[in-house]
């Protein structure tokens, strides 16, 4: 497999967390001309038509984007260790920490402030 992938972006690493978690290898790949030119990221784009990372290409060729996606896919395909919690009330709770940490690094590191839905829950002083 191949994970496309920055590390100037929190999303590739929850997914790079989970495969060191796990002892999955895979082969780790800065895309072509990421953050450049429409031209030179046009060649990403026939990888991930999305254009964001991570994306992980599996070892057939289908294309998984998405953090979120791409670790429960992993979850999935390699049940052992588990990473997700049993219980399905403790699994709940596990989604939506994710969920407001998403809305928070959004928030934060796109908009420079705290603000959106964190913000609206008081999850955010």
């Amino acid at each position: 497999m191949k994970l496309f992938q920055t590390y100037d972006s929190p999303f590739p690493t929850r997914v790079r967390l989970l495969l060191y978690a796990k002892g999955i290898e895979v082969e780790v790949i800065r895309p072509p001309g990421f953050g450049a030119t429409a031209e030179s990221t046009a060649e990403y784009l026939n990888v991930n038509p999305i254009g964001r990372v991570p994306a992980l290409v599996l070892d057939d060729g289908r294309v998984l984007p998405e953090s979120e996606v791409i670790c429960e896919y992993l979850e999935d395909a390699y049940p052992t260790p588990s990473l997700r919690p049993v219980d399905p009330w403790e699994a709940a709770v596990t989604g939506d920490i994710l969920i407001m940490f998403d809305a928070t690094v959004v928030d934060v590191g796109v908009h420079g402030r705290p603000g959106g839905a964190v913000a609206a829950a008081g999850g955010v002083d």
